[in-house]
């Protein structure tokens, strides 16, 4: 039983159109994070410790500024602090 090699040198005719698509979603990944993780914890933070809001906006939209910004900033400069 024989095994032929596998060639690395060539990538497969769809591979570098994932490889493009994918870097596109990394490439905003901390502004993802920021906005799927962050900003609502920062949310139900705030719905936790009954901070009243001026107009009676609801916290999660506090926590998707904050969240958002703080995602763009770190997209932006490659740092979160």
């Amino acid at each position: 039983m024989s095994f032929s090699p596998v060639s690395l040198s060539k990538p497969a005719a769809g591979d570098t159109a994932l490889k493009q698509i994918l870097g596109a979603v990394f490439r905003f990944m901390p502004l993802w994070f920021g906005l799927g993780f962050l900003a609502p914890l920062i949310g139900q933070t705030l719905a936790m410790s009954h901070v009243s809001l001026p107009g009676g906006i609801a916290p999660i939209w506090i926590g998707l500024f904050i969240g958002g910004v703080w995602g763009a900033i770190a997209t932006r400069t490659g740092r979160w602090f």
